[in-house]
């Protein structure tokens, strides 16, 4: 476990303990402030293989605040309680390979070595785990074998077992190390790479019957390991879920497909949002066969017809981020496993801004650029600099489309002209330490993190660059 603890100025570090693999750990974060009162935009960063370049960097936690509420976004595979002071904690419930790498926690505005990472490490003694997700079949997953120790560091052969009732067991991959190079012999069906260190991933392309049953991951060692065993199983797919491209705002539609017509079979069916209280997941909607009528309840901001075949349609009239969560099909009757799930990720009318380069006193411009024509949509927009008064923000220019003409109010020292399409260019006529500032230009009804802000920075008599924060939607 590396641990970096304690403040002095302004270092922000980390803390997260090395733990076996499938089990839970957490990554802290330690700030030389209390953030809910500074409200500055909070990052945590994943770094495969602790290489820390931009290149590989992958976000995993965001949380910022705009007109005085705290929104985040978080990566799946993790969880975090949004409770943030001096520190945060970000929950991993299951460590897998993928989260095994360096973590580093950022404040907005920070200098970059005032950050100290830390390193997710795997512990492992006196035996090898493995862990193979269950996949329909023709499905690809992936076998990952965890090590006690750096094979990549030393002259240990390898080898995975497969136990199975379909085919006689045996090794699907064996390798063995000549100088610095290995030499591997695998059966078909399977996939390996010769990245070895104290985990591999053998990949298996398209998941067959023939490839269900145990497998267990197995090394030379001086000695005595205990191999532990991990399954593949094949899920029965009954149903399965797709929903078209989604768009904030916009309609959108999610289909349900059976391998049966629901309407000869009469099976009842529903529609769930996977998750709520309790993971129990929620139901949107709940179709029920009354004397060969079908019935269907729904929750509100979803709409469905009662024609049903091998497949029914549920139209979502107006996409909000409300909607946003992983959905199932689900047949009555069937395996509770039996289904495919599909991810309902509306993406943001998204915005950002830009600002020429700013000299004291003299005139200086900002540029709200949508993600779509405004003055088709007829969206309401805002300029807002983020701040002020308990971090509520202030609003610098509003425009309101009434009877389709645009009418935009300003704040005393900025102009605007009521034309727009996917840009408006706000005038600063004397810019002045009274503009400065960071901005984020907002679509009404769209996601508070569906912008990219800009600061407005004065130096007297120099000219400066701009430094953008921006925040990702993953859609």
């Amino acid at each position: 476990m590396l641990t970096a603890h304690g403040q002095t100025g302004k270092t922000v570090t980390c803390d997260v303990p090395s733990v076996e693999p499938l089990a839970n750990t957490s990554v802290t974060c330690h700030f030389p402030e209390n953030v809910n009162q500074t409200r500055r935009i909070i990052s945590v960063s994943f770094y495969k293989d602790a290489q820390y370049t931009a290149s590989n960097e992958n976000d995993i936690l965001e949380c910022w605040w705009l007109s005085g509420k705290m929104d985040c976004d978080v990566q799946r595979g993790y969880k975090f309680n949004r409770m943030i002071s001096h520190e945060i904690t970000l929950e991993i419930p299951r460590v897998s390979a993928k989260h095994i790498g360096g973590y580093e926690c950022k404040l907005s505005n920070m200098n970059p070595k005032d950050i100290k990472p830390c390193e997710l490490k795997i512990k492992l003694e006196g035996k090898t785990m493995c862990d193979v997700p269950s996949v329909p079949l023709n499905s690809r997953t992936s076998l990952t074998c965890y090590f006690p120790e750096d094979l990549s560091k030393n002259t240990a052969d390898f080898s995975v077992y497969h136990q199975s009732s379909r085919r006689e067991s045996g090794t699907v991959i064996s390798c063995k190390k000549t100088g610095d190079l290995w030499s591997c012999n695998k059966i078909r069906g399977y996939e390996f790479d010769q990245t070895v260190t104290n985990h591999l991933t053998v990949e298996i392309p398209t998941a067959q019957e023939d490839q269900e049953g145990s497998y267990s991951c197995h090394y030379t060692s001086s000695s005595p390991v205990r191999y532990e065993n991990c399954s593949l199983t094949l899920i029965t797919v009954t149903s399965f879920c797709n929903i078209s491209s989604v768009v904030e705002t916009q309609p959108a539609s999610l289909t349900c497909t059976f391998n049966v017509d629901v309407n000869v079979t009469k099976n009842n069916f529903s529609l769930v949002r996977i998750g709520g209280a309790d993971n129990k997941g929620v139901d949107i909607v709940t179709c029920t066969w009354l004397k060969d009528q079908l019935k269907c309840t729904t929750a509100p901001g979803y709409e469905v017809n009662n024609l049903v075949t091998d497949h029914l349609v549920i139209r979502v009239p107006r996409a909000s981020r409300d909607h946003t969560g992983t959905y199932a099909c689900h047949v009555n009757g069937s395996k509770a496993n039996g289904f495919q799930s599909c991810e309902f990720n509306p993406k943001p009318v998204t915005s950002f801004c830009n600002i020429s380069s700013i000299k004291e006193t003299k005139p200086a411009s900002l540029t709200c650029t949508f993600n779509v024509d405004v003055n088709a949509t007829k969206n309401n927009f805002s300029l807002v600099r983020l701040g002020g008064d308990e971090s509520k923000g202030v609003d610098i220019v509003t425009c309101t489309w009434l009877e389709d003409q645009l009418k935009c109010t300003t704040a005393p020292g900025y102009e605007v002209s009521n034309l727009v399409t996917d840009h408006l260019v706000i005038r600063v006529l004397r810019a002045s330490r009274d503009h400065t500032g960071t901005y984020a230009c907002h679509v009404t009804g769209s996601s508070m993190d569906g912008f990219k802000s800009c600061d407005f920075i004065l130096i007297p008599g120099r000219y400066t660059y701009i430094v953008a924060t921006l925040t990702f939607v993953v859609s």
